[in-house]
């Protein structure tokens, strides 16, 4: 038959085309055999259901709860406060991971030594099959990374809804084993917790440690040079400031004494000199009060009494009297140089006085800044001595930063696989069995009601 003739054909036959014509569909069998056929497969299933479901590999799983806390000091004691810590998914996430670094895992191996336990260390299906091919050979034994990939496999550690409490546990084929690996890693988990803290703060206080040793030398060294410049600049003897302090005052006194002399003395001056180029010092107080002149003129007054004549005495008397008249001008002038040559020195040790004062006065300063900053030194040291002796005292108190709510129990029932769910297996496995027991009388209703126009 052409494709060109098959075109032509009707549905029907262009749909039994592929079966020759000869061929007629068997009659089918009565309902009781085909009842009894897939009653047969049916049965036939369940019953290698029934005799595989104890050959089956049993998983006993044995897990604990735990409740995350906060890492504060404060907040590991208080668990209302842990309530309160935000912690966000990513930081509980970190911490179920945490569940089974490294150090967990390799601790868990040590204490049940993994390496020896068929149930971990066997080699790969095709490393056996290899090592069965050669003979004599033996596979090779799984490395340490492929023990923690393979115990990792067998770690439970997955939070519980939404809160803060997570589950921690470990499968196995036997319950035994899961219970005390679970008990194992659960308290690998928590000694882990504590020795992260005790390493940090072990790290803590050895920087501690160093700042301290920084801050008492540099607090020694501020106290040091707090003594050199009190012993360099003299502000270690007291008495000086307070005999600067007197001799200043008395200077000052004695000066102002020697100005309002000098003052005096050259107004004096002045004035018998002027007396003196007028002609009129005879009648200055200093000439009037001068007894010698006044004895001169005493004996002028008798010589002249006896002789109207000048005579020599006259004239040496007269001289005399010009002689102490000058002299007592000389002497008035001296005492004016004297008293402003007075004040002058006044004036000058005052301003010693005052400068060396002065310098007292910035030494002081300076050595305030100086114990400024060695007080500064010795609070920030005794800060430091105060947080250092509190880290020692903590290190005794950590704890983990979880709180464990149950502790893994031996299981009494394998977690996989599941009765209920083996059982409806089976019953889906058998009908579908049954079914297929009467296949032939299906595709033969199938292809008749294919034929049918």
């Amino acid at each position: 038959m052409d494709d060109l003739t098959s075109r032509r054909l009707p549905l029907t036959e262009r749909l039994a085309s592929p079966w020759p014509a000869t061929l007629r569909v068997v009659e089918p069998p009565s309902v009781p055999a085909l009842i009894r056929r897939s009653m047969m497969g049916f049965f036939v299933v369940l019953c290698l259901a029934a005799l595989a479901w104890p050959l089956l590999p049993r998983r006993y799983e044995a897990a604990g709860s735990v409740v995350l806390r906060p890492t504060d000091r404060e907040g590991q004691f208080d668990a209302v406060q842990s309530m309160r810590q935000p912690m966000d998914d990513n930081a509980i996430q970190s911490e179920v991971d945490m569940m089974a670094a490294t150090g967990i895992v390799d601790a868990v191996m040590a204490r049940h030594a993994v390496a020896a336990d068929p149930e971990f260390a066997t080699p790969p299906l095709l490393a056996r099959i290899k090592a069965w091919l050669r003979p004599g050979s033996e596979p090779a034994r799984l490395s340490e990374a492929d023990l923690r990939r393979v115990l990792r496999a067998h770690i439970v550690a997955a939070r519980d809804r939404r809160s803060y409490t997570v589950r921690v546990g470990f499968w196995s084929s036997d319950p035994v084993k899961a219970h005390e690996v679970a008990r194992s890693l659960l308290a690998a988990y928590l000694e882990d917790q504590v020795a992260r803290k005790r390493r940090s703060a072990e790290m803590l206080f050895r920087w501690l440690e160093q700042r301290v040793d920084l801050l008492r030398e540099k607090q020694e060294a501020s106290a040091k040079a707090v003594n050199d410049f009190v012993t360099s600049s003299g502000l270690i003897d007291r008495g000086a400031q307070i005999s600067l302090e007197a001799q200043l005052s008395t200077l000052s006194q004695e000066a102002a004494i020697a100005r309002a002399r000098a003052i005096e003395v050259t107004t004096r001056a002045s004035t018998l000199a002027t007396l003196q180029k007028s002609g009129g010092l005879d009648g200055a107080p200093e000439v009037l009060a001068s007894a010698t002149i006044q004895a001169l003129k005493q004996s002028l007054t008798t010589a002249l009494g006896r002789t109207v004549v000048m005579s020599p005495e006259h004239r040496t008397i007269a001289d005399g009297i010009a002689s102490e008249s000058d002299r007592i001008v000389r002497s008035v002038d001296a005492e004016a140089r004297n008293w402003i040559r007075r004040e002058a020195a006044l004036q000058e040790q005052i301003k010693s006085i005052r400068a060396s004062l002065i310098l007292r006065q910035q030494a002081t300063m300076t050595l305030e800044r100086l114990q400024q900053e060695a007080a500064n030194d010795r609070a920030v040291l005794a800060d430091a001595l105060t947080r250092m002796k509190g880290q020692t005292a903590n290190d005794g108190a950590l704890r983990a930063d979880v709180e464990v709510v149950s502790e893994p129990e031996l299981p009494d029932r394998a977690a996989f696989p599941s009765l209920p769910l083996y059982a409806l297996g089976s019953l889906f496995a058998a009908g579908l069995a049954g079914a297929l027991m009467n296949g032939r009388v299906i595709l033969a209703r199938l292809r008749r009601l294919l034929h049918q126009p």
